[in-house]
């Protein structure tokens, strides 16, 4: 991420903020109707390039400031014919680049004859007697924008500040444009598909090692290396515990982590410890391809079962999520329909951050406070920075709880 500031003025025609990014983790407090979520969503509507959104709110100008550029992005109104149009222009400070203009008219949907203008943002529909808004045509006819060519410079900085929003209703998601569904089921679904996946790569990979395994091991014992017996049984001890922690998180079999656990070697049998020595060589490549998986599954379970005080919370690669009543680890189950607001929401944030969130984002969380008691505010920030470091990201966090800030105060940043 390369932002180091953000400044909004006369948002709703009163307000006006900054933003310093001078840590990894910011988090903005203020009262309500100072424009929190709205300076969040803006933020987002800027570079996602979702100009509808942001050419409807009412602001002055922002102004964003890079480590080797700024923007300025104002917002006009006129009188075009009888209605107001609004303009975005939005400059940067690079030299011999154009500034980017965008007015209503250009992201309007191509409307259908059936539709009447009848002001600045209210159309009549002469089959069924409703108004519309604009936003609500975009999202029934589609935009324009899709067609707008931006300018590289523009272009570019959205790449380099990829950001993602964490919106406060999280609990339901729509489908198809058609129907909501239980975000803790979609994604306990997404889960199942992506473990399954990663666990035929492995298998994969396994068939390629296996196949070779004896002519690798033939050129090893030509070698004449000799393999320490210490060292290896640190090793096999070292990868047994390593396959049970897979595991438990439901990527590996229990009869592929059950292997015997071995003693001691003979020392002297050389032809033995170099088939051990390739066959731990190898059973560590094979689980490397679980690395990356192994990770964030590790993390969330930690976190979800530090939260959960009567459940514990894992995985399974047909299930997906998997929840057992505490002490019940075998037999019965709790399907995540049943789990409270709280722990869904819980669920879903540290989801979203770890597996729809990519390296270096820019994430911003709206009141991720909601639906949670006390004990669990005051753990929420040192949570959110753990998965932020895991996965090398930038968090702005919006919030008007102190109880959630806790004594994270150094990063607070006030807007009035």
């Amino acid at each position: 991420m390369t932002i180091k500031r953000i400044r909004i003025f006369g948002l709703f025609g009163t307000f006006n903020h900054e933003i310093r990014f001078n840590d990894n983790v910011v988090i903005i407090m203020g009262e309500n109707g100072v424009g929190k979520t709205i300076t969040l969503k803006m933020i987002e509507a800027i570079f996602s390039k979702n100009l509808e959104y942001l050419i409807e709110k009412e602001f002055e100008e922002i102004v964003i400031s890079f480590h080797k550029e700024t923007w300025h992005i104002k917002r006009t109104s006129s009188l075009n014919g009888k209605y107001q149009e609004n303009e975005l222009i939005i400059k940067s400070s690079r030299k011999n680049v154009e500034s980017f203009h965008i007015s209503d008219s250009m992201l309007l949907p191509r409307i259908p004859l059936m539709f009447e203008r009848v002001g600045d943002d209210n159309w009549y529909n002469k089959r069924n007697g409703q108004y519309y808004s604009r936003m609500t045509l975009i999202e029934r006819y589609g935009s324009d924008s899709l067609s707008l060519q931006y300018p590289d410079w523009y272009l570019h900085q959205c790449e380099q500040n990829r950001v993602k929003l964490i919106r406060t209703q999280r609990l339901y998601q729509e489908q198809n444009n058609e129907h909501q569904v239980l975000s803790v089921r979609k994604y306990s679904q997404e889960l199942s598909a992506l473990m399954q996946e990663e666990i035929s790569k492995a298998a994969k990979n396994t068939g390629d090692l296996d196949r070779t395994f004896p002519k690798r091991l033939l050129r090893l014992m030509r070698s004449n290396r000799k393999f320490p017996s210490s060292e290896i049984l640190t090793e096999l001890n070292r990868l047994e515990k390593h396959r049970l922690e897979l595991s438990d998180l439901g990527l590996l079999t229990e009869m592929e982590s059950n292997d015997a656990i071995i003693n001691e070697l003979n020392e002297d049998d050389n032809t033995m410890l170099s088939v051990l020595h390739l066959y731990v060589k190898d059973s560590w490549e094979k689980l490397k391809n679980y690395d990356n998986l192994y990770e964030k599954l590790s993390l969330l379970k930690d976190i979800i079962n530090s939260r959960y005080k009567h459940k514990v919370f894992t995985f399974d690669s047909k299930e997906g999520f998997l929840i057992h009543p505490l002490g019940q680890l075998q037999g019965k189950t709790i399907p995540v329909e049943m789990l409270s607001s709280g722990e869904q929401n819980e669920l879903v944030l540290f989801y979203e951050m770890l597996f729809k969130c990519d390296s270096k984002d820019l994430i911003l969380i709206d009141e991720p406070e909601i639906s949670l008691h006390l004990e669990w505010m005051q753990a929420m920030i040192g949570d959110l920075i753990r998965i932020a470091e895991k996965n090398k990201m930038s968090l702005l966090i919006a919030t008007h709880s102190p109880d959630l800030v806790g004594e994270n105060y150094e990063l607070v940043q006030h807007l009035s």
